[in-house]
C-alpha cells in the first residue's frame, strides 16, 4: 500500500469514527434530553388496573408504579428530609466531569432511612437515583441507573426476564395459541441454558394478556456469561381471540409485535 492510499484509509476510518461518535452524541442528548412530565406520567393512563409493583433495581425496593409515577416532578424543590438531601447531593456534584441533572426528578419511594428518584419518562429513557440515610446524618448516593427500565415484582418468584417473538413466529391471530420466543437476558448462572428454567405467569387486564416469563434459580455462585439459544416454545392458555398480547416484564408492558426489534 502507498503511503498516500495508507493517508487516505486513515482519513476515512477517522472519519467514520468521528461520524459514529457524533451519532452516539445525539442519541445520547436525545435520551436524556427527555423531559420529565410535570404531571402524572402519560403512559399511566393506557394502564389504570396494572396489578403489580415494579422495581428499577430489586424486589426490596419495589414501588407501585400508578402512585410513584403520578407524584409531581420537581422533588430537588421539595421539602421532605429525602428531597432536601437530594438538592445537597445536586449541589455537591456540580463540577463533576458527569454532574447530576439539576432538574426534573420526580421522587418515586420515600422512607425515614431510603428514597428514589427518576427523570425522565416511562415510554423514553429514564434514569434513577437511590439515596440512603447515612451514620452522620446527611443523605448519601445508595446507587444510580442512567437507563431505568422498572420491572415487574412477582412476590413468589425472581428473575425477570423480557420475551420477544422470535422470527420463526407467524403473525398472531385469533387462533394463535402456540408461540415461538427468544428469551431476554437473565441473571448470572455461568452458563446454564435459559430455556429450560423459564416459567410464564399470565395475567389478563380487559382486552389485553400479560405474559411475563421467570427463570427458576440455579444453586451455587456463578460467574457472567451469556448463552446463545434456540426460540422457546411457548403454549398459551387459550387461543388467543381478541387478546392483544403484551410482555408484561416491565411497565408499561411492550406490545408483544413490537419486541421483535428488541435483540
Amino acid at each position: 500500500m502507498t503511503p498516500m492510499l495508507a493517508r487516505s484509509h486513515l482519513l476515512a476510518a477517522f472519519a467514520a469514527a468521528t461520524i459514529l461518535s457524533f451519532a452516539v452524541l445525539v442519541v445520547t442528548a436525545r435520551g436524556y434530553g427527555e423531559p420529565t412530565p410535570p404531571g402524572p406520567d402519560p403512559a399511566l393512563a393506557s394502564w389504570p388496573d396494572w396489578p403489580f409493583q415494579v422495581t428499577c433495581r430489586s424486589g426490596e425496593e419495589s414501588f407501585d408504579p400508578l402512585v410513584a409515577f403520578a407524584s409531581p416532578s420537581g422533588a430537588e424543590r421539595g421539602m421532605s428530609p429525602a428531597e432536601q438531601g437530594l438538592r445537597e447531593l445536586i449541589e455537591e456534584r456540580k463540577d463533576w466531569y458527569e454532574p447530576m441533572p439539576a432538574k426534573g426528578w420526580r421522587r418515586i419511594a420515600e422512607s425515614e432511612t431510603t428514597a428514589q428518584f427518576t427523570r425522565g419518562r416511562l415510554d423514553g429513557q429514564m434514569e434513577w437515583f437511590g439515596l440512603e440515610l447515612e451514620e452522620d446524618g446527611k443523605w448519601g448516593s445508595n446507587g444510580s441507573s442512567s437507563d431505568c427500565e422498572p420491572t415487574t415484582v412477582l412476590d413468589d418468584v425472581g428473575n425477570i426476564v423480557t420475551w420477544s417473538l422470535a422470527r420463526k413466529q407467524k403473525r398472531l391471530t385469533a387462533k394463535t395459541r402456540t408461540l415461538w420466543i427468544d428469551l431476554g437476558p437473565g441473571g448470572c448462572a455461568s452458563g446454564a441454558a435459559q430455556n429450560p428454567r423459564a416459567h410464564f405467569r399470565f395475567r389478563t387486564l380487559g382486552n389485553r394478556l400479560l405474559m411475563i416469563a421467570w427463570l427458576g434459580s440455579t444453586p451455587g455462585t456463578h460467574t457472567c456469561q451469556g448463552t446463545i439459544e434456540p426460540p422457546r416454545k411457548v403454549r398459551l392458555p387459550a387461543p388467543l381471540g381478541e387478546l392483544r398480547l403484551y410482555d408484561g416484564s416491565t411497565f408499561p408492558p411492550v406490545s408483544a409485535g413490537k419486541t421483535r426489534t428488541r435483540y
